[in-house]
C-alpha cells in the first residue's frame, strides 16, 4: 500500500462538524487515525476521470495517508442507473480509458472498501463547458519553488485567453495532462526484465534499462497545482493571458501540454479554494491535506463518521500546445539515467508501452514529430 508521510493531519472539531457536512471547513485540529479522504472526479474529457481513497494512520510515530487497495469503486448515472466500474491502477481507481461523461448527466460515486465500509457521494450534474480561444507557453528559468528539491525550478507558464459569458455566474478549475517520449519503457533495479516484469537476479546496486518496443510511446504527467477562477470580477468581459498552469522542466524532451478548462459548481469552487490554500502551505499537491475538508461524501455505515474529500463532476474545454524544449540549457528536475543494457546474448533490450493512466501508445492530437 502506498502512503504519504506528513507532519500533521487535522481533525475537525465537533462543533464545526455539526454545523455542516457539505461545506469545506478549516478550523483548529489535532491528529486522529482512521479518517477516510476521497479525491474523485468524473469528467467529459477521456482519461481524466479518477478516484483516490486514503485513510489516515500513524505507525512508529509517523503520520501517513495510506492508499486503500482492493476497493469496489463505481460511477453511477442517477438518471439511467447505468454503472461504470473502475479498476485499480498505480494507486488510483480509473474507468475504462474511453469513458467520457456528457453535459447534463448526473453522476454519483459509490465506494466499498475491502473491509466492507461503504461510502457514497451526493449527485453531481455536469455543467456546460466554456471554450477558450488562445493558448500560449512562456519559458521561465525560475518558474516555481519546489519543496522536494528546495529551490526554484525552470519550466513553462501556460496562459489562455477567452470571452467570459455574462449570462450566468461561472466557476473554473484548470488542469492539464502532458505527453512526452520516455527515455526507457522499463528500468529494473536489482533485477532483470522477464515475461513482462522485473525479476530479482540476486545482484544489488545494479539496474538495467529497456527501450520502448515502438517509437510511439508517451509518458503522461498531471498538474501538481490547483488553479481556479471565479467570474466575479470578469463576468461578461474578455479574459486575456490568464496564467492557468505551470509545467516544470522534468526532462528536456519535447512535450505536448493538453490543458483543460473545467466548469464547476459554486460548491466545488469553494471546496477547491480551501484545498488550494492548504496545498500552497503544505509542500505541494502530492502532500495529504493537513486540515479537514468535508465535501459531499458520506458514510453508509455510520452517521457519526465524517468523510474528507469530494466527488466533482467536470465539463471540460480542451486545447493542446506543443513545446519544443531542445534549446533549453537549464538542468531538468529528473536526473538523466544512463542507459545500461543486458549484455547476455538473447536477453531482451526492449519492453512494451503498456497502456495506463500514466502511459500510452496513442499519439496525442497536436504532437509534432
Amino acid at each position: 500500500m502506498k502512503h504519504f508521510s506528513f507532519l500533521s493531519y487535522s481533525v475537525i472539531t465537533t462543533m464545526m462538524l455539526l454545523l455542516s457536512c457539505t461545506d469545506p471547513v478549516e478550523p483548529e485540529y489535532s491528529y486522529r487515525e482512521g479518517l477516510v479522504y476521497i479525491d474523485a472526479q468524473v469528467s467529459t474529457s477521456a482519461g481524466t476521470s479518477y478516484v483516490k481513497v486514503y485513510e489516515s494512520n500513524t505507525d512508529f510515530r509517523l503520520y501517513r495517508n495510506i492508499f486503500q487497495t482492493g476497493a469496489t469503486v463505481v460511477f453511477r448515472n442517477t438518471d439511467t442507473n447505468e454503472t461504470v466500474a473502475l479498476s485499480e491502477e498505480e494507486y488510483t481507481y480509473v474507468p475504462p480509458m474511453d469513458f467520457e461523461a456528457a453535459v447534463g448527466e448526473t453522476w454519483q460515486l459509490e465506494i466499498t472498501l475491502a473491509d466492507g465500509r461503504a461510502y457514497t457521494s451526493q449527485p453531481e450534474t455536469v455543467s456546460a463547458p466554456v471554450p477558450f480561444q488562445e493558448i500560449n507557453a512562456e519559458y521561465q528559468k525560475e518558474l516555481l519553488y519546489r519543496e522536494d528539491v528546495e529551490e526554484f525550478v525552470p519550466g513553462h507558464s501556460i496562459t489562455i485567453s477567452f470571452n467570459e459569458p455574462g449570462a450566468t455566474a461561472n466557476y473554473y478549475l484548470y488542469g492539464y495532462r502532458s505527453f512526452e517520449n520516455p527515455r526507457f519503457c522499463q528500468v529494473c533495479y536489482d533485477s532483470l526484465y522477464r515475461n513482462g516484469e522485473c525479476v530479482p537476479n540476486g545482484s544489488s546496486n545494479t539496474y538495467f534499462t529497456y527501450n520502448c518496443e515502438t517509437s510511439d510511446c508517451f509518458q503522461i504527467r498531471y498538474h501538481e497545482q490547483i488553479q481556479l477562477l471565479s467570474d466575479e470580477f470578469v463576468n461578461g468581459l474578455p479574459v486575456n493571458n490568464l496564467v492557468v498552469a505551470q509545467v516544470p522542466l522534468y526532462t528536456r524532451a519535447d512535450i505536448l501540454v493538453e490543458l483543460q478548462q473545467f466548469s464547476i459548481s459554486p460548491n466545488a469552487y469553494e471546496y477547491y479554494k480551501v484545498l488550494r490554500d492548504i496545498v500552497d502551505n503544505n509542500s505541494g499537491f502530492n502532500a495529504p491535506p493537513p486540515a479537514a475538508l468535508i465535501g459531499n461524501m458520506v458514510s453508509l455505515n455510520s452517521d457519526d463518521e465524517f468523510v474528507l474529500g469530494r466527488f466533482t463532476a467536470l465539463a471540460s474545454s480542451t486545447q493542446s500546445i506543443f513545446i519544443d524544449r531542445g534549446t533549453i540549457e537549464e538542468s531538468p528536475i529528473e536526473p538523466v539515467l544512463p542507459a545500461n543494457y543486458e549484455l547476455t546474448p538473447g536477453a531482451p533490450t526492449t519492453a512494451p508501452c503498456v497502456e495506463s493512466r500514466y502511459r500510452t501508445g496513442m499519439v496525442p492530437d497536436g504532437w509534432v514529430d
